[in-house]
């Protein structure tokens, strides 16, 4: 158990020094909320119960994510040698949390549902699954699968229930537990390898994800998905140019236009596919959803270029050095206007395929109308002072709150009934106040200091 207690606390201070440990507080105390609004009889009992799991469904996979990781780079030949028997206590260890942090949310969804036996058969394979995707990255296409087969023709949730109903559920419950364990026990030895070049070439890959994601690139580029654009992208840093675009090669491959418009661009042919398959009535709750991933895509690229921004302060160094920069006195104007033509191709990229998705399906216009004004509302953030205030913290807290709002919004606004001059309304305002935004930060990222390189006055704050 001392062995346990250390594996875990290392968890701990890993969380502790992100400084995310306020999250989990968040989560849980909005967990609580449901439950208190259903015994007061504000909500019904499933809507309680499974808002409460929801919550607690994003603490856990936090956390279990957290440990997966952290467990995997302690898998290490150097630490099997300071302790004995790691492996093996890496090994219970993980077995028992699966089944540990599968019982709580297997009791909420439970009450939601009235099954406790199904719930806790699909929290067990929910968190399965998630481990296997630290070790498979393809493994997080599956949804987008299993999404796309749901709204297939002969797809029926119905059917589903009445062939489960026709079973004794405690019975499949054991069944399914049991068959569970062998994809269980093989996840753990695939997760925990012991030694071989695979066991060597693992750990290469994560501390080299691990340098990409601190450089604000992404990770999946060391399995090569981006490679072919960055073949792209090399040619274009030999090509002549403006000097304001110059500065703009100081920060990369991965702060390119090119890798957003090829998602936009999937995400489009995608759904055109689907459509195809399934018919445009079959889409109607789908696509705000769909607009809305298009719309974190632009959220993103934005986080993408502020990241670059901020974690390439040696290259922007060498770049002030060279006689292709801008002058001084021209600099944060140079860069403030390319940073907005890089951000224009994006939105206009998102603009024509969002519009072919609308033409395409429903003809969701308003959901449209609401995810393309948010999508603009973020371009003020490229106007800041980046020699004191480089990067953006929040943009991650920003991209959670895009899913977690604008999906279910955008399908309020198309199909709740939300009168029209109120829609407008809205938008009006969030125009004006992009405008004002735009207004009065455009002459303040002027008049700050030199922004290359990023970062170099932030000390000076506190």
């Amino acid at each position: 158990m001392n062995a346990w207690r250390q594996l875990l606390l290392q968890v701990v201070l890993r969380h502790r020094a992100q400084g995310s440990m306020w999250l989990t507080w968040l989560l849980l105390a909005v967990t609580l909320v449901p439950l208190a609004a259903m015994q007061s009889g504000l909500v019904p009992r499933h809507v309680g119960m499974g808002a409460a799991a929801a919550s607690l469904l994003i603490a856990i996979v936090i956390w279990w994510g957290m440990y997966l990781q952290t467990a995997m780079r302690l898998n290490t030949p150097a630490a099997a040698c300071l302790v004995p028997g790691m492996r093996r206590h890496l090994l219970s260890l993980t077995a028992v949390l699966w089944l540990a942090a599968s019982l709580p949310l297997a009791a909420l969804l439970g009450a939601a549902t009235g099954h406790y036996g199904y719930a806790l058969l699909v929290c067990a394979a929910a968190l399965l699954y998630f481990a296997l995707c630290c070790r498979y990255w393809w493994l997080g296409f599956v949804p987008t699968v299993v999404w796309f087969a749901c709204g297939a023709p002969g797809f029926s949730p119905a059917g589903i229930d009445a062939v489960l109903a026709g079973f004794n559920e405690t019975a499949v419950t054991l069944v399914g537990l049991l068959v569970l364990t062998a994809p269980g026990a093989l996840a753990l030895r695939v997760l925990f390898l012991r030694g071989g070049d695979t066991h060597y070439w693992i750990g290469a890959c994560m501390q080299a994800n691990a340098r990409k994601g601190k450089a604000g690139m992404t990770t999946v580029s060391a399995i090569g998905l981006f490679r072919g654009l960055d073949s792209f992208y090399r040619a274009r840093l030999t090509a002549p140019g403006r000097p304001a675009m110059r500065l703009l090669d100081a920060l990369g491959g991965r702060a390119h236009w090119s890798s957003s418009v090829v998602i936009l661009a999937l995400l489009t042919v995608a759904t055109l596919g689907w459509r195809a398959v399934t018919g445009a009535d079959a889409m109607r709750p789908f696509v705000p959803l769909v607009l809305t991933s298009m719309l974190l895509t632009v959220v993103v690229h934005i986080d993408g270029l502020l990241s670059a921004i901020k974690n390439s302060r040696v290259e922007q160094g060498i770049l002030r050095l060279a006689p292709i920069a801008p002058p001084v006195r021209d600099l944060n104007r140079q860069l403030a206007l390319a940073l907005l033509g890089r951000f224009g191709i994006v939105w206009g990229v998102y603009l024509a395929c969002s519009i072919a998705v609308v033409l395409a399906t429903t003809g969701p216009w308003r959901a449209w109308l609401c995810c393309s004004v948010v999508a603009l509302a973020f371009t003020p953030l490229l106007l800041r002072d980046h020699a004191r205030y480089p990067g953006w913290k929040t943009a991650q807290w920003a991209a959670g709150g895009v899913m977690l709002v604008m999906a279910p919004l955008s399908g309020l606004v198309e199909y709740g009934g939300i009168p029209l001059a109120a829609i407008i309304a809205g938008v009006v305002v969030l125009l004006a106040g992009t405008a004002i935004a735009l207004a009065w930060r455009w002459p303040r990222a002027l008049a700050a200091a030199p922004a290359f390189p990023a970062g170099r006055l932030a000390v000076s704050v506190t």
